[in-house]
């Protein structure tokens, strides 16, 4: 049974965007995880706001955070794109789409992905898809 808060939750989904729903099947993969959402951060005036709360509080607790530079390196070598997705979005805590996937795929050296992947990190309040885009705008200017 749903409460008003939940039920008005699942007719902003309804009504939103499939990346919103991605992003929130994601960040809410549990059971503990969805009602900690629910009762802590959910503000059904403003979704995405509070999907960006919520993984902030996610990567706080450390969720993601245990994903290496070797596993991310290892799955772009054997271009294992199923699961470079899977850890791209567990250690970044957003949907990765196919073309942001093929960028990625396009990263050969490990200073190029540490690199990435740190700037990622560090913008991660910013859409994943935008901080890609300039991070290979800036990487084809520079060579």
């Amino acid at each position: 049974m749903f409460n008003t808060k939940e039920r008005t939750f699942q007719i902003i989904l309804t009504a939103n965007s499939r990346y919103l729903k991605k992003w929130m099947k994601l960040l809410c993969s549990t059971e503990e995880y969805y009602t900690t959402f629910i009762d802590r951060y959910l503000d059904t005036s403003d979704l995405e706001y509070s999907l960006f709360e919520f993984q902030s509080y996610l990567k706080s607790i450390g969720r993601g955070q245990n994903i290496t530079i070797e596993q991310i390196k290892e799955c772009i070598d054997q271009k294992n794109k199923s699961r470079l997705k899977d850890l791209m979005e567990e250690m970044l805590l957003v949907p990765v789409d196919r073309t942001e996937l093929k960028n990625v795929l396009r990263l050969k050296m490990r200073f190029q992905i540490e690199e990435f992947i740190e700037e990622v990190k560090e913008y991660s309040s910013r859409r994943f898809a935008r901080v890609i885009e300039e991070y290979f705008l800036f990487l084809n200017e520079a060579g």
